[in-house]
């Protein structure tokens, strides 16, 4: 009967979304396991059948004027993103705190939305660790920001205002070879 039991615990538990913290007290807190499944999505985001999809939204209810959602990689059942929509067909409507996921269930990045652009601040983060913090005005990066990326196998810290040069450097250190 005790193996019986701590197979089920096992069942469980590696079925449940260890995804890593965004620092988004409410997103973070969600039961990503409940929620109502909206709409099938295909790599466009748009709207297919359930055999076609590549992704899939869950809604958990309104917070204020807005729908709290998850999307989700379809074949892996992990979450891809977790955000705040005020028309649930219309991701334009994005506004506030967006949590992006790799599908390994680590973060990728965390960042303010307003009308479905990025417009504040977009953290990236690498292996649990904050890759780059960099300010946006409608998608665009804008104004100060601080990348972190290994160089030598140093960490190097940059700072200053014309981030487009930098940016470009940093993701071509960063990008894995195949």
């Amino acid at each position: 009967m005790k193996k019986f039991i701590l197979a089920c615990l096992f069942l469980v538990s590696a079925f449940s979304f260890s995804l890593e913290k965004s620092g988004i007290k409410d997103y973070d807190n969600l039961d990503l396991s409940k929620g109502k499944i909206i709409a099938y999505f295909n790599t466009k985001k748009q709207i297919v059948e359930e055999p076609d999809a590549m992704f899939y939204r869950k809604g958990y209810g309104m917070k204020g004027n807005y729908h709290l959602v998850a999307d989700f990689y379809a074949d892996t059942d992990t979450p891809e993103k977790i955000f705040l929509l005020r028309d649930l067909d219309d991701e334009d409507s994005i506004n506030g705190k967006l949590a992006y996921y790799n599908k390994d269930e680590t973060i990728s990045y965390v960042a303010d939305m307003k009308n479905g652009r990025i417009d504040g601040q977009k953290t990236t983060f690498e292996k649990g660790k904050v890759a780059a913090v960099v300010n946006f005005t409608n998608n665009l990066a804008n104004g100060k920001g601080t990348l972190y990326y290994k160089e030598k196998n140093m960490q190097k810290l940059i700072t200053h205002t014309d981030l487009q040069t930098e940016i470009l450097h940093y993701f071509i250190l960063t990008v894995p070879k195949y």
